[in-house]
């Protein structure tokens, strides 16, 4: 069977493989909701003040300074704000680099959902796992954050259209 891509990350927090997999559950998914405005209320939500990961999210924090996120033009600047942004900006960027991997875990939960139903289709999964992986990755290669969650469905729906309806493995 074809198998779920692996995320990267720098385990800064604790809590990135939470959010990835948060944001890669079909369950969780609004189709018509575009996949950038997910990854930026998941980048809120799951944000906090991390004091003790200070020098960690230095940089993030000094980011989220540089573009505007934190109020600088009063005497005392919220520092938890500092925080919370960096961490903002971090938990983002983890899901930005890891949005290929993301996608595609979507796509393959979404074929995986229904494989019973299409016995053709899951033959061909079971006797070619490498090339319907590449024909999956294929579908959904074109899929970016400024996509809706309904065009990974739609690949998907496609690919089973193309492998259901001929009975056989198609060839490159």
């Amino acid at each position: 069977m074809i198998k779920f891509k692996e995320y990267n990350f720098k385990n800064i927090i604790g809590r990135e493989k939470e959010i990835l997999d948060d944001f890669a559950t079909l369950e969780n998914i609004n189709e018509g909701d575009c996949i950038g405005d997910t990854i930026n209320y998941l980048g809120e939500q799951y944000s906090d003040v991390y004091w003790a990961k200070g020098e960690e999210l230095q940089g993030y924090i000094k980011s989220a300074v540089n573009q505007g996120l934190v109020d600088m033009s009063q005497p005392f600047t919220d520092i938890e704000d500092a925080f919370f942004q960096g961490c903002y900006l971090y938990l983002t960027d983890v899901l930005y680099e890891n949005l290929y991997e993301l996608v595609f875990n979507i796509a393959l939960q979404y074929l995986n959902k229904d494989l019973d139903i299409y016995p053709n289709l899951k033959k061909n999964i079971e006797n070619n796992t490498e090339i319907m992986e590449d024909k999956l990755e294929m579908a959904v290669d074109h899929i970016y954050n400024n996509n809706n969650f309904e065009d990974i469905i739609e690949a998907v729906d496609n690919l089973i259209k193309e492998y259901y309806t001929s009975g056989e493995l198609l060839s490159y």
